[in-house]
This record gives C-alpha cells, structure tokens and sequence, in this order.
C-alpha cells in the first residue's frame, strides 16, 4: 500500500463513523446509508487527497450530498411500501356519486360510475 491509500484509509478509520451519521440523515436508512457512504467514498478515493486540514470533511460531506441528489434525480421517488392500502377507488366512486345540481326543491341529478346521470 502506498502513501495514498494509507492516508486515505486511515480517514476513513477515523471518519467513518460521522460520514454515515450524514449519509443516513440523508437516506433515513441504514442500509441505503451505507450504499451512499461506500459511493460517495469511490468518487473522494479517485481524487485524494481533495484538500488537506479541516476542509476534508467538509468536502466528502459535500461529495455524500451531491451523490444522494444526483441518485435521487437518477431513480426519482420510489414507491414506499405501507403497511395497509388505502382504498382510493372506492372515495373516489362514492364523490362521483354526489348530486352535482338542484332542479327543483326535491329532485336532484347524481352520476352513479358507469351509468348514465339519474334523477331523483
């Protein structure tokens, strides 16, 4: 191992720890923590060393951000498993359902799904 990657994984030794605390505040998980961490820490390898002092966090910190937004952009919003569905189809059908106009005192037009409009 040369000066290069022995500087650069003793960093990560050390810094490790804090760089994850980021990465999930970013994630909100673990596990994709981990995956931004490992990314962010590829892109900081191949230019190593950035800066040299008290910059270097704050640049892998910035390396970790801008890897989650372009991953974000790349794979959009994913859908979110829950643990109960709600029914939208069925809210969706009873508003339809409504009476959407007056023509009289007691006589109304509603659309019931699939039928024409009725009277009252």
């Amino acid at each position: 191992m040369d000066d290069r990657d022995a500087d650069f994984a003793e960093y990560v030794g050390e810094r490790s720890a804090a760089l994850r605390r980021c990465a999930f505040l970013l994630t909100g998980d673990l596990a994709s923590a981990d995956d931004l961490l490992q990314d962010a820490l590829v892109k900081v390898y191949r230019r190593w060393p950035p800066v040299t002092g008290p910059g270097t966090d704050a640049y892998v910190r910035t390396v970790i951000a801008r890897t989650h937004i372009s991953v974000w952009r790349r794979v959009g919003r994913r859908e979110v498993p829950v643990a109960e569905l709600l029914d939208v189809a069925d809210s969706r059908e009873s508003s339809m359902a409504s009476p959407i106009g007056t023509r009289s005192g007691d006589c109304c037009v509603t659309w019931a799904p699939g039928n024409e409009p009725s009277s009252c």
